[in-house]
């Protein structure tokens, strides 16, 4: 979890394929996710972003939250690489609440897949703050 002028923003990679299901619980429920830095062969992983705090557009009412998704194999190559995904523009009942995002990605492991170290990078674009703030996780394919 990092923060910057009051925007959380947090990278969680899981292999709970209930990720879904866990998030959409009732309020009061806090929900528990697995973390993983590895994959088996064949195995699957969901790389998911939260942000906290988020600030409205005194206009609109609305956030304005975009994310960069970069993935980069063992070899340095891009996996995924795309940028101003739609995160969260949404009206917000609690702004201080901590609200999962829109971009997800689920890698899955594939037989030719490179052996290693995978990097990911998720930068979240606060545009009502003009803030961004930049998150690094990995995971080792196996």
């Amino acid at each position: 979890m990092k923060s910057r002028d009051g925007l959380g923003a947090a990278l969680l990679i899981t292999p709970d394929k209930d990720w879904q299901a866990k998030w959409n619980t009732a309020p009061e429920t806090t929900p528990h996710f697995d973390q993983t830095r590895e994959v088996r062969p064949g195995g699957a992983l969901f790389i998911l972003t939260f942000v906290s705090n988020v600030k409205v557009d005194p206009a609109s009412g609305m956030t304005d939250i975009t994310c960069d998704f970069a993935v980069v194999r063992p070899d340095g190559t891009d996996s995924v690489r795309q940028q101003d995904l739609p995160c969260l523009k949404i009206r917000p009942g609690d702004p201080g609440n901590v609200y999962l995002s829109n971009a997800s990605m689920t890698y899955t492991d594939d037989p030719g897949d490179p052996r290693g170290v995978w990097q990911v990078t998720v930068t979240v674009k606060d545009h009502v703050r003009n803030i961004s703030i930049p998150l690094h996780s990995s995971f080792v394919v196996h």
